[in-house]
């Protein structure tokens, strides 16, 4: 009598699903799990930490197997020419500005000119630089093949106006912006 009075009102079947259920959450999770390895093979995603980005976007999906260069378009790459301030082999996105044959021109003004066309201005990074050694940085350059010029959008974008331009070699894929 007293254990029924300390009886809980509702019981406890601890059961478990039926087999099928297991059946079915297996075939799920080893699809999914394939679907992630396949999208693996083509996709990464890549996320910006900086807290002041090149271009608007902060993560991407980058697409392993459209590395054809598409004036612009957003491409992730390796920078190579960026150290110090990056370490050679830093993946980086930006929009290709310009391809073989475009004219890039950074004026005295320090307006970046792609064909003639304004795409950015200044060169705030070289401020603590005597006007000397900003000189270098001034110039014309018609791009050879299988050379890109990459520019971000954004004022404090580091980027070709201060390395030049990158390889089709240092090209990892197209970059689509998510958020």
């Amino acid at each position: 009598m007293i254990c029924e009075r300390l009886r809980m009102p509702f019981d406890l079947h601890l059961t478990l699903p039926p087999k099928s259920w297991w059946v079915k959450v297996f075939a799920i999770s080893a699809l999914f799990f394939c679907a992630g390895w396949l999208f693996s093979l083509r996709f990464s995603i890549g996320i910006n930490p900086q807290v002041m980005g090149c271009i608007r976007g902060t993560v991407f999906i980058v697409d392993h197997q459209d590395k054809t260069p598409v004036v612009g378009e957003v491409f992730a790459y390796r920078a190579m020419q960026a150290e110090p301030v990056y370490a050679n082999g830093t993946l980086m996105a930006k929009f290709l500005a310009a391809g073989p044959g475009d004219t890039v021109e950074v004026t005295p003004d320090f307006r970046i000119l792609v064909n003639g066309r304004q795409f950015a201005r200044g060169l705030p990074h070289l401020k603590a630089l005597d006007d000397e050694a900003v000189k270098r940085y001034v110039g014309r350059r018609v791009l050879q093949a299988d050379e890109y010029w990459m520019l971000g959008t954004m004022p404090m974008s580091f980027d070709s106006r201060y390395w030049g331009p990158i390889n089709g070699s240092q090209i990892v894929g197209r970059a689509h912006v998510l958020f």
